[in-house]
This record gives structure tokens, sequence and C-alpha cells, in this order.
């Protein structure tokens, strides 16, 4: 299954253009995720719990509202499953958060309902192991990718993993979605499990060509541009489905679509 969703309420003051010149950081978004989307995110975690990956319908698949502050949203999500019966053999789930200023209240809100969520998970398939990374952009003295919690069965620890995301400035508006998730193929995945990620933005990844506009090169993990290690989004989506990794995108409105890219290959 592949599930590119968008349902995060987004302030329709918001003037930000993707070629206004002026990071993301300097707009703080009130985006906060609305009661339809942690169902959302809550019936995905159990989908994937359950491996019950094909077929599986989600509906609907999309959903836009613009929020006002304090105003809220809600709406009906219908998850059917597959008649056939389901695997229960090991998963493996990343979280994976862009980490950039405008992300704080979706971190938060995630933060909030993730412990409920996994305890769901678990009771769902006990087989189930979770793991924790953030990212942001290149910027002097700052990581790019941290990995704050590598595969583990306990909870708390990722608990705890939540708590120590660190929101770090996003420069531009384009952030290294490229490098995390090319960093992401390299965590402790467990040989036997089924693996997916579930990467939660609003922002597009550095790309010269892959949405039509040039959001510069990735420069990779020596953070120069022009040298061997670049990365290009299209050939890092293809090496995580190579790694049987599957990427489930939940992105804020006011950023571009999700990639297709990562529905199309992973």
């Amino acid at each position: 299954m592949n599930a590119a969703s968008e349902g995060f309420a987004h302030n329709p003051k918001s003037t930000r253009s993707p070629h206004a010149g002026l990071g993301k950081d300097h707009e703080p978004s009130d985006c906060r995720l609305t009661a339809g989307v942690r169902r959302l995110l809550a019936a995905v975690a159990v989908v994937l719990a359950l491996g019950a990956f094909s077929p599986v319908a989600i509906a609907p698949q999309s959903h836009d509202v613009f929020l006002r502050a304090e105003e809220s949203d809600s709406y009906a999500l219908d998850v059917r499953l597959a008649k056939s019966a389901a695997t229960y053999g090991p998963v493996d789930l990343l979280f994976l958060f862009d980490a950039t200023g405008s992300m704080q209240n979706v971190i938060r809100a995630v933060a909030d309902e993730a412990v409920a969520i996994m305890q769901g998970v678990r009771e769902a398939n006990p087989e189930t192991a979770f793991a924790l990374a953030s990212f942001a952009d290149y910027a002097p003295g700052a990581p790019v990718w941290e990995l704050q919690q590598d595969i583990t069965t306990d909870l708390d620890l990722i608990r705890g993993g939540l708590e120590r995301i660190r929101l770090r400035h996003g420069e531009d508006w384009p952030e290294a979605y490229s490098r995390a998730l090319f960093e992401a193929r390299f965590i402790q995945w467990r040989p036997a499990a089924q693996r997916y990620l579930i990467l939660f933005g609003d922002a597009p990844a550095h790309d010269p060509t892959f949405y039509g506009t040039d959001f510069g090169i990735d420069p990779g993990r020596d953070g120069l541009p022009g040298t061997a290690d670049d990365l290009r989004f299209e050939t890092v989506v293809k090496q995580l489905s190579a790694d049987r990794i599957t990427a489930i995108t939940i992105y804020a409105r006011g950023a571009p679509a999700p990639p297709p890219a990562l529905a199309a290959d992973t």
C-alpha cells in the first residue's frame, strides 16, 4: 500500500509563495493535525500492523480544509481491509519528521497521539517495532539528520525520542527530504520485517528538476554540491523501493503535493 494523504489545517492568512525567496520558518504556520487526520494516522498504523496491504481501500485519501485559529474540523474515514487473512509477521515502522519551525504544531500533535497509536498497533501485532528520526536543512553547525531512536520494541524509548526532537531553522523553503530518505535506508531494519516509514512534512525536497522548478541539489553527506554524493530525489526513492521500504507521506496543505515518486516507486 502506498498512501499519500493530506489533511492538515492551514492558516488562510498565509501568503507564502514558492518563489517568495523567504525560508518557511519566517512564516510560522498554524497547521495542526485535525481529528480526521489523527484517525487516518491511527488507521494506517493498524493496517501496517496487520500486514494486510493487498488490497486495502481508504477513503477519502485526501481531505483539504482551511481553518482559522480555534476552529476545528472532522470527517469520516472509511478503511476496508481485504477479506483474505492478514499476515502477522514482523513490521518495522519509522516515524520521520521535518523538524523545521513551521512543523512545531504538527510534531506536538503527533507526539500527543503517537504512544496511543503504537500501543494499538502492538495489540494488533506483537511483532511490531518502531524507530524515530527528524531532519531539517543544511545549515552551519547544525545536524541535517538526527536518529532519535533506532528500531526498538520499547515504546518508552520512542516516547523519550519524541521529547528530544529539536526544532531547527529551515534556511530556505525546500528541505533535505532526499537526505532524510537516504539516511532512513541505513537504520537497523530487521531483516525479515516489512519496512515502512511515515513522513510528516510541509515543504519540497531539494532537487533541480523534479518539481519543474530548480530547488537546488541536495549535497548529501559531505554538504558540498557538485560532488559524487549529491542526492537526486527520484533516485533516492528508487533506492528505498529496492530496500523494500514503503513510504507513506502525510503533508501539510500549503506545500506542494506529496511527491508522486513516493507513491509510484515505493
